[in-house]
C-alpha cells in the first residue's frame, strides 16, 4: 500500500455503549491464511477460495487486502447474529485502490433470494450505497452518500450506514459527516439466509468483489447515536473493539 499507518490516539471510553447491540465486530488483524476472528462474538469469518492478503492498516497496525481480480472475500453462513429484522447499522474504515467498479463491502445479499442488506460502492455513481430489503421480501430501497461525493482511492475512510424502523430511515454518512436519508415506507427489514460477507456478495463466487483494504468492522442490530458514530470515527483516528469495554 505503501502508506505508513495513522498513529490511533490513546482512546478508551470506559461509558461507551457502543458493545449494546453489537452482534459482530472484524478487526481483521490476522495474517493471510487464517480465518479473522469476531472479537466481540463467535462468527469468525473464513476465507475464499483465493486467500485475501494482509497489509497495513489505518486505526491498529493490520487491515485484510482484497484483490478484485482474485474474487477474493470473507464470509460466514447465516444465523441470527448476522439477520436483522427491525434496526441496522454496518460501520468501519475502507481504502479503495480503484473507485469506477461496483465494489460490495459488507453484506448479507444474493441474487437468487430476497437480498438483506449490501453496503456497496456503485461505480456508476462512483458514490458509496446502502441497500435493504423491506421484510416482506419484494420491497428494496437504497439510499446514496450523495453530499460525501465521489470518494478518494489510496486514502482511508469511515463509513456508516442504517435502518431506522421507529422513523422509518434509510441513511448513510462518510467520515462522520452529513447524513443522507431516505424514507422507504417499510414496517421492518427481511430477515434470510444469505451469507455474510466482507469484500463481495454472495452469489456462489464473488459479486463486486472489492479492490482495496478494510479494518474494524461492526455490525449492530440497533441504530448508532450521532455521539456513537462520532466515538467510532475518532477525530479520524478511529477506534477498536478494546476502546469499548
Amino acid at each position: 500500500m505503501g502508506i505508513l499507518r495513522h498513529r490511533r490516539k490513546a482512546f478508551q471510553d470506559e461509558g461507551s455503549t457502543l458493545r449494546d447491540g453489537l452482534r459482530g465486530w472484524w478487526e481483521v488483524q490476522e495474517a493471510a491464511t487464517n480465518d479473522r476472528g469476531d472479537s466481540h462474538g463467535s462468527n469468525d469469518l473464513y476465507e475464499s477460495a483465493s486467500d485475501p492478503t494482509q497489509t497495513t492498516g489505518h486505526v491498529d497496525s493490520n487491515a485484510v487486502q482484497f484483490t478484485a481480480a482474485n474474487s477474493q472475500f470473507l464470509e460466514s453462513l447465516d444465523n441470527a447474529d448476522l439477520s436483522v429484522d427491525t434496526d441496522i447499522t454496518v460501520a468501519g474504515w475502507v481504502y479503495l485502490d480503484g473507485n469506477t467498479e461496483y465494489q460490495s463491502l459488507i453484506s448479507k445479499s444474493n441474487f437468487s433470494v430476497p437480498s438483506e442488506y449490501n453496503l456497496f460502492l456503485n461505480g456508476g455513481f462512483q458514490h458509496f450505497m446502502f441497500k435493504v430489503t423491506d421484510d416482506d421480501g419484494t420491497s428494496v430501497d437504497e439510499v446514496r452518500a450523495s453530499t460525501y461525493g465521489i470518494p478518494p482511492v489510496d486514502t482511508w475512510v469511515f463509513i456508516a450506514a442504517g435502518y431506522d424502523s421507529a422513523t422509518d430511515d434509510l441513511w448513510i454518512s462518510v467520515n462522520d459527516g452529513t447524513v443522507d436519508s431516505e424514507t422507504p415506507g417499510f414496517s421492518g427489514l427481511y430477515d434470510g439466509t444469505s451469507r455474510f460477507r466482507l469484500g463481495a456478495f454472495s452469489y456462489e463466487a464473488a459479486t463486486w468483489p472489492m479492490d482495496g483494504a478494510m479494518e474494524q468492522w461492526g455490525l449492530w442490530g440497533r441504530t448508532l447515536t450521532s455521539g456513537e458514530l462520532t466515538e467510532l470515527y475518532n477525530s479520524g483516528d478511529g477506534i477498536t473493539y478494546s476502546d469499548t469495554p
